[in-house]
């Protein structure tokens, strides 16, 4: 027999929290972690790959009144083309992920994520008040699935019920948000 052993998954993962060259942690603005399985493997866990993204640091724009309002001249004049730029992409982008969905639909991998994204905070100052400014903390994001094979459901006229069948399930929270009015010499800073 020669004494093999069953195949185990190989994982391969690339993550950022890099270390100084004095060994302590630096500080990191994202991790990236993404894991393959071999679904003949003795340790296979039900999905293909995992995949994990983690952003914890809030990122802080401050959008100026002018920025914004040629930002808005610019969409205003270019409205028409946007909309039909769009449509057009929508058309085709619906008719690909159609094609693609009929091609990947016996053989797509199994992609269990967990995702989380800090919200940026958007500061924008007032065009008429020195000192003040509107801070809009933007929601964190955390997004995760799992599968579950479920039973075949019974069908109503008593007939067969078919396969078991594969259910993903999403959770996708979002907390943390807020809109605070800021007045006074600290308006514009980011606490």
């Amino acid at each position: 027999d020669g004494g093999a052993s069953p195949p185990r998954s190989r994982a391969a993962s690339c993550a950022g929290a890099p270390a100084d060259d004095d060994g302590a942690s630096a500080e990191w603005m994202a991790a990236f972690r993404l894991l393959g399985y071999d679904a003949e493997a003795a340790d296979y866990p039900g999905h293909d790959v995992a995949m994990d993204i983690e952003c914890p640091v809030p990122v802080r724009v401050t959008l100026l009144s002018t920025v914004l309002r040629r930002t808005q001249l610019f969409f205003e004049r270019s409205l028409s083309h946007i909309h039909d730029a769009l449509q057009r992409a929508a058309e085709e982008a619906s008719a690909a992920a159609m094609n693609l969905a009929a091609h990947l639909e016996e053989d797509a991998p199994l992609v269990k994520m967990a995702i989380r994204l800090r919200g940026p905070l958007l500061v924008l100052p007032s065009p008429s008040l020195d000192h003040a400014a509107v801070h809009l903390q933007c929601a964190d994001l955390a997004l995760a699935n799992s599968f579950d094979v479920e039973p075949p459901t019974p069908s109503p006229r008593g007939g067969a019920a078919g396969a078991d069948r594969l259910v993903e399930r999403m959770t996708v929270h979002l907390s943390n948000a807020q809109l605070l009015v800021a007045v006074g010499p600290h308006a514009l800073d980011a606490d």
